[in-house]
């Protein structure tokens, strides 16, 4: 499997305002979505970041630390080689 990018980021965080305030105000990310428990950024390729406070309704499952998106071109092929690597 070719791993071509790392096209989104989710993560649950406690303090989602001080989280998107470090990405949006730091490190100039636009935030493309701020809705009841979810702040979407976007870097200037298209990559996105996401962060669940603890008032997500939708995502309260994300809370043992990030989750990532990759690109790759065949997910069949890849699921099958992370099964017969043992994940």
């Amino acid at each position: 499997m070719e791993v071509k990018g790392i096209i989104w980021v989710g993560s649950a965080t406690e303090d989602r305002d001080a989280t998107t305030s470090f990405f949006a105000d730091v490190l100039k990310m636009p935030v493309i979505a701020d809705v009841q428990g979810l702040t979407r950024l976007a870097a200037s390729n298209g990559d996105r970041l996401e962060f669940f406070g603890p008032d997500s309704v939708e995502h309260h499952h994300l809370d043992t630390g990030p989750v990532t998106g990759l690109w790759i071109d065949d997910a069949a092929a890849a699921r099958a080689e992370l099964v017969d690597a043992g994940v």
